[in-house]
């Protein structure tokens, strides 16, 4: 069965087909770009494989910025391409596995849920992400310090042991909060798109003032000003009802 690769690798294959190289010359340029995945001498054999292969429709608008998508293609595209990025790479080179799959799950899962995405704001959703794995990083740690610390208080390693611990370092403590701490202010970011549409919702109090004109037809001013105090407490309750049902975040005032 033929390797799979990654579509940000059969990207680069396609541009730099698309730039007149041949297939020999994309097969060396990936094998320097991609030592772990194109080490084969079978290599330019793969680069006209995937040549001829039909190039995903997402893949064909990639060309549009993360905030022109919809989120179905933002979703496809950033997922067929995480795992090949430099900055994937790079951050998790000594990694575990379970900590790439930690990772990989709450970073798409934060992705996918996300109405609006921009560059900028899908960086931060990474770094976002990474401070969730590196607080749990920090929990395991802590916890491994506290089974040999109580080991060590039932005899178990003595003092010339490596694994002899009287007592925790509180630092574990200290990291854990420092990177969950990261993590929901990162987290906190990513819903301003929530207060603002719940910010836009106390600003349509505003057209109030519409309605009252359009009341101005009432037999008196005192009817048009009841119709309106009663639509105002109607839109409040309204308001407070979405924010205590969980539908907008924000502080109800």
């Amino acid at each position: 069965m033929p390797k799979t690769f990654p579509e940000e690798q059969k990207m680069r294959v396609r541009k730099l087909s698309a730039e007149g190289m041949t297939n020999t010359d994309i097969a060396a340029k990936m094998k320097e770009e991609y030592p772990d995945d194109w080490g084969s001498e079978y290599a330019h054999r793969t680069v006209a494989r995937i040549l001829k292969e039909e190039v995903p429709e997402y893949i064909e608008q990639s060309d549009k910025t993360l905030d022109e998508m919809t989120r179905d293609e933002r979703f496809k595209l950033i997922e067929s391409k995480l795992r090949s990025t430099p900055r994937y790479r790079m951050v998790f080179k000594n990694f575990s596995d379970d900590d790439k799959e930690v990772f990989t799950d709450e970073y798409l899962s934060l992705v996918k849920s996300t109405d609006t995405l921009t560059e900028a704001e899908e960086q931060a959703l990474f770094a976002c992400a990474l401070e969730y794995v590196l607080a749990f990083q920090a929990l395991g740690r802590k916890e491994r310090e506290e089974k040999l610390r109580d080991e060590t208080l039932d005899g178990m390693h003595d003092e010339e042991s490596p694994k002899y611990r009287r007592h925790v370092d509180d630092k574990y403590q200290r990291e854990y909060d420092q990177h969950m701490k990261l993590y929901q202010k990162g987290m906190d970011g990513l819903k301003m798109s929530r207060s603002q549409r719940l910010k836009e919702v106390r600003s349509q109090k505003q057209t109030l003032v519409d309605l009252a004109e359009e009341l101005s037809n009432k037999s008196s001013q005192s009817e048009a000003a009841i119709e309106i105090e009663r639509l105002s407490r109607l839109k409040d309750e309204e308001l407070k009802r979405l924010v205590e049902s969980g539908y907008l975040y924000g502080v109800f005032e």
